[in-house]
């Protein structure tokens, strides 16, 4: 659980950091993949079904969170 709260804490300095549409999908994506706020995590293809869009553009916003992730992490001295 612990872990847990502090990936949602560094998601919302990540949604605060970087406020843009893209955002809200990437937050979602990573939300949904790792099961956060008690939900089942889903695969990429099951979060493509929700955003009607392809799996391969879920992969691809999902690694571009990531890389985002890991700049606001390495700011606020956080590891990875």
């Amino acid at each position: 659980h612990e872990i847990k709260d502090a990936i949602k804490t560094l998601l919302d300095k990540f949604k605060k950091r970087f406020p843009n549409r893209e955002t809200e999908r990437e937050l979602f994506i990573l939300e949904n993949y790792f099961g956060l706020d008690q939900k089942t995590p889903l695969t990429l293809e099951g979060i493509s079904g929700f955003l009607n869009i392809s799996k391969e553009r879920v992969r691809q916003l999902k690694e571009g969170a990531f890389v985002n992730l890991r700049i606001l992490a390495n700011e606020l001295n956080i590891t990875l």
